[in-house]
């Protein structure tokens, strides 16, 4: 009878340790943040033209974008038109989970729906998948979005120089400030730069500060987030001017500097005012 025992409670032992074994790797490897491939997220094309191009001249035409994984979880956004005449629409906006690079998602318009996407290189391969009628997946009338798009390239945004960087701040009824401020530009996170300085007046009373983050939007076109803050006799009757939020900066080649040039209404007093900051 002890011998009975000894060996069931031996035998529920050894099969409660096989199961641990067993499923420890499975849990890992459902948890593990590098089951989606690297060309999965990005910005894919159907036939390489536009909506308003299909609608006009023909043919069908397809946009998928799909966002970066968290935890193997991709959003995605499939915008499909089959052109004209008819120019009847398929549209789906919701989240694929990615295991290498193939995935397939169920409609929930239609359960026989399944759109099968299979990445690589160079595009996706979209496979539709239904046994419903005319309208299946809940798409527009004969809509069928499969198909290979192609991946659009995207050109990585410039970057900002760091280091010393000259900045100013003068305005149309009065272009004396000629002396330029400093400003330090250090780089952070995520494509931002920290930039923060000051610029004294030639009287040495006036002055202007500069403190927040710049980021690029375009290869000319350049944001800055933070706060402005500036003081002069002939401005807004000698008040602090303070100027907070977001301020957009455009490229100019001609003066090697990004000016943001506005219409300001300081207590009362409106002024063509330029801020800039260089190259």
């Amino acid at each position: 009878m002890i011998r009975t025992l000894l060996f069931v409670q031996f035998h529920c032992m050894r099969l409660f340790f096989l199961n641990c074994i067993t499923l420890i790797p499975i849990c890992i490897a459902a948890q593990s943040s590098n089951m989606v491939s690297p060309v999965v997220p990005g910005i894919y094309s159907l036939n390489e033209r536009t909506e308003a191009q299909a609608a006009k001249a023909g043919g069908p035409s397809g946009k998928l974008i799909v966002s970066k994984p968290v935890n193997n979880k991709c959003l995605f956004h499939l915008r499909y038109s089959s052109g004209a005449p008819a120019n009847n629409l398929g549209l789906i906006k919701d989240s694929i989970l990615v295991y290498g690079t193939k995935t397939f998602y169920k409609t929930i318009d239609d359960a026989s729906c399944r759109v099968v996407f299979e990445f690589n290189e160079k595009g996706v391969t979209i496979t539709q998948e239904s046994t419903a009628g005319s309208f299946a997946c809940g798409f527009g009338r004969n809509v069928h979005v499969g198909g290979f798009y192609h991946r659009i390239p995207v050109t990585p945004l410039p970057t900002i120089k760091t280091g010393t960087r000259n900045i100013e701040i003068f305005w149309a009824e009065w272009m004396s400030w000629d002396i330029p401020g400093k400003a330090l530009v250090t780089s952070l996170e995520n494509g931002k730069y920290k930039i923060i300085g000051k610029q004294i007046g030639r009287d040495k009373k006036g002055y202007m500060t500069i403190d927040g983050t710049l980021k690029m939007l375009s290869a000319t076109q350049m944001e800055f987030e933070g706060t402005i803050i500036s003081q002069e006799a002939i401005i807004n009757s000698g008040k602090i001017c303070t100027r907070e939020g977001k301020i957009k900066f455009t490229k100019s080649s001609r003066f090697n500097k990004w000016v943001s040039n506005l219409q300001r209404n300081w207590g009362g007093q409106n002024v063509d005012e330029y801020l800039t900051i260089s190259y």
